[in-house]
């Protein structure tokens, strides 16, 4: 990923209301965490501040009304105000980490999927790596499908197992272990292939 992409990827996130902790970015991003908080630095440094008009009176009351500004709540923002306050979090994580206190509030929120678990999961039962992080019309329609060949792989069982049963247990341990990177490249179920979003959408 280029940092041109790091940006979009940080203001999308911004925009769909996605908390900004660190987890959250190394999975939407899928950086070091040494690389997210240089080219967090790099983004609020690329900020230019406006200056603020000159006024008669000047002086104290200038900063004061500065300082009410910025510390008051509100969705108007800058870039500049969500990446110190981004560094704040992620500074407070790391310190988190290392008395042992844990992560920030924002990783516990994110819904995720154990990409081992998912392999598991379709290696044992392939009906069940689906459910377990695919999109629900493609865990019925997986479903349905592995019944009949398992159906026809029994009705034949020297051709079926070896050469349909067997294959199909390996990829559901694939599309399970996919699917649940999907999941939690998303933080919801999605298609396989990111292509496969727009399609559904227009449906």
């Amino acid at each position: 990923m280029t940092r041109e992409e790091f940006d979009r990827t940080v203001k999308q996130m911004q925009k769909d209301g996605v908390p900004l902790s660190m987890a959250n970015l190394m999975v939407r991003t899928e950086l070091p965490r040494a690389t997210i908080e240089e080219w967090l630095d790099a983004m609020q440094r690329d900020v230019k501040f406006p200056k603020p008009p000159a006024s008669a009176a000047g002086g104290a009351d200038d900063d004061d009304a500065v300082d009410e500004a910025g510390s008051s709540g509100g969705g108007g923002k800058s870039i500049a105000d969500r990446a110190k306050a981004l560094r704040n979090e992620l500074t407070g994580d790391a310190l988190k980490a290392r008395i042992g206190l844990g992560g920030g509030d924002g990783a516990s929120k994110t819904p995720k999927r154990r990409i081992k678990q998912g392999a598991v999961l379709g290696l044992a039962m392939p009906p069940a790596g689906l459910i377990y992080s695919a999109p629900w019309k493609m865990s019925a329609v997986g479903t349905a499908a592995y019944a009949a060949a398992a159906y026809v792989s029994l009705m034949i069982p020297m051709i079926g197992i070896p050469y349909i049963l067997i294959p199909l247990h390996v990829a559901g341990g694939v599309l399970g272990a996919g699917y649940a990177w999907r999941f939690n490249r998303k933080g919801k179920r999605a298609p396989l292939l990111p292509g496969g979003e727009k399609d559904e959408k227009k449906r």
